[in-house]
């Protein structure tokens, strides 16, 4: 993919976005990405209010931030900002939406931490559904785990 150029990538508008970025993501510099992003943010901007549509913008956000590890959400929300107070939105709402699937996962595995330290005190499992709230299956699943530790 880094082989092609601007001018060989073809497709429609949001194809040749995505191909670009594909492309860039990983093969150029934190400065660098950040221009080919202002670009493609501007050109999802302008096809989007074409469109009236959002859903391919927040796709788009939530792959370069979980692919770029480096790719600060402030720079890509002053980058969208300078563009349009819609991005910017869009941005805050991807933010919020990322950090609370952060909290979810994390209060998740917290719960499942709680229940391997319940049975390695050899806790019943009747005990830690009720303390946890997981499935039996899953309780099953960490039980399984903590055994194979302890062997």
């Amino acid at each position: 993919m880094s082989g092609y150029t601007d001018e060989e990538i073809k497709g429609n508008a949001r194809l040749r976005i995505f191909l670009k970025i594909l492309r860039d993501i990983f093969e150029k510099d934190y400065e660098e990405f950040l221009v080919v992003l202002r670009e493609a943010i501007i050109a999802l901007d302008k096809i989007d209010k074409q469109e009236k549509g959002t859903e391919y913008f927040e796709t788009f956000i939530r792959y370069i931030m979980n692919a770029r590890n480096d790719l600060e959400l402030r720079a890509v929300y002053d980058i969208a900002k300078g563009i349009s107070v819609e991005r910017r939105d869009v941005i805050m709402t991807i933010a919020e939406k990322l950090i609370k699937e952060g909290m979810e996962k994390g209060i998740e595995k917290g719960i499942e931490k709680t229940a391997e330290a319940a049975f390695r005190k050899g806790a019943d499992i009747d005990f830690v559904v009720d303390i946890t709230g997981l499935s039996m299956d899953k309780l099953r699943e960490i039980k399984r785990r903590v055994k194979e530790e302890q062997n």
